[in-house]
């Protein structure tokens, strides 16, 4: 991380596991409520954050720049736009391009994998993370937890 965000505090609290789930679920709900379905593919994840009016921008800027493949959304509106920004404030701390994209690529990835689960859905999680290579960064930053 950029030495900045290192000496705030609520940015530190934003990148714990937990506060970084609950900002990804702002995402995600508000995704779902526009499209009413949720992707089942890592290329369909990373289109539903790469089209997110907050967020989606840096999002897709990352991905087109190291050439990964996603599924292009319509663009939606956050339900609650602070807590979106906050995930786009971990992702502008972030000290380099490449790691920008191993955080959206590797522990955005997994936690909605979590997500889906928590939703109720095991299959569809199963299945999921099963397109993400493990251990990966994801499992480096929260192996604590």
């Amino acid at each position: 991380m950029r030495e900045e965000m290192v000496a705030e505090p609520i940015l530190l609290y934003i990148l714990e596991k937990k506060e970084v789930e609950a900002r990804l679920h702002e995402v995600v709900l508000s995704f779902y409520r526009v499209h009413r379905q949720l992707p089942t593919t890592v290329a369909g994840f990373l289109g539903l954050v790469a089209a997110c009016e907050q967020c989606g921008e840096l999002v897709a800027l990352i991905l087109k720049r190291f050439s990964v493949a996603f599924e292009h959304q319509e663009t939606y509106p956050a339900r609650d736009a602070m807590f979106v920004v906050q995930l786009e404030s971990i992702l502008i701390h972030i000290d380099t391009p490449e790691m920008t994209l191993k955080f959206i690529t590797e522990v955005l990835t997994v936690m909605y994998g979590n997500l889906l689960r928590y939703y109720g859905d095991d299959a569809a999680s199963r299945n999921y993370l099963k397109e993400i290579e493990r251990p990966n960064f994801y499992d480096e930053l929260y192996k604590e937890e």
